[in-house]
């Protein structure tokens, strides 16, 4: 190969990883989980241009593309340093560098176990759902429900259809605005898990305390009426 294809073919590597590169950082730039910069992103740029690749949801996972270009770019580097004997000892310097940078380092443990409310919920009769305003993030809230197994409100999925997102905005509406009789009459909630207290009165639901645990109480929601629910 020609000095000047090769100049190409390695340019041509070099843009491919620098341009996913900064796909792969997607619409805001985060540095350890944070948003550092919000305004205008090149992978911004990419989906006003091809508007369909909103769809993907994750572009995070371009960088498959940059490793697959910086792949090719180290063969070539080898290939270059392979051809004398000083470079060689170069060449293996560098591919024990690699090998102790991909060395798997032990898996990150997570506790498994739940604060006294999810047990206190996973003893409750199983006539209706829970919000779960106690836990601390979405997350905990799912596995907090493999505890419990109770159906629960906000529950968490990768791709959120309209109509559903529609709903959830309807829920999160009566929830901050303390509709417990809509809780209890439309969303079938029949116990509410919350750090705060709740005084509500209402000539047909009852919520009631009956749990605490220093932290978290539990209310249920109930109907006044002598038939029962």
């Amino acid at each position: 190969m020609k000095r000047s294809e090769t100049r190409l073919t390695v340019g041509l590597w070099f843009f491919l990883a620098g341009f996913f590169f900064l796909m792969s950082l997607g619409p805001v730039l985060q540095v350890n989980g944070k948003i550092v910069y919000e305004a205008l992103m090149p992978y911004t740029l990419l989906e006003k241009i091809i508007p369909f690749l909103k769809l993907s949801g994750v572009p995070v996972r371009m960088v498959v593309m940059v490793t697959l270009s910086a792949s090719v770019l180290y063969a070539m580097a080898v290939t270059l340093l392979m051809k004398s004997l000083r470079r060689q000892v170069l060449a293996f310097l560098l591919v024990a560098l690699l090998v102790v940078e991909y060395l798997p380092a032990s898996l990150p443990a997570t506790p498994t176990d739940v604060p006294p409310y999810v047990t206190a919920l996973s003893e409750l009769p199983d006539d209706g759902g829970v919000l779960d305003q106690a836990a601390q993030t979405k997350y905990l809230q799912l596995y907090y429900q493999t505890v419990h197994q109770k159906p629960m409100a906000f529950g968490y999925i990768a791709r959120t259809p309209s109509s559903v997102a529609e709903k959830g905005s309807l829920l999160r509406r009566a929830v901050n605005r303390e509709e417990y009789s809509t809780l209890w009459d439309t969303y079938r909630i029949r116990y509410v898990a919350t750090t705060d207290v709740i005084e509500y009165d209402d000539p047909y639901i009852s919520v009631e305390l009956i749990h605490q645990d220093g932290e978290v109480n539990i209310y249920r929601l109930a109907c006044k009426c002598d038939s029962g629910e």
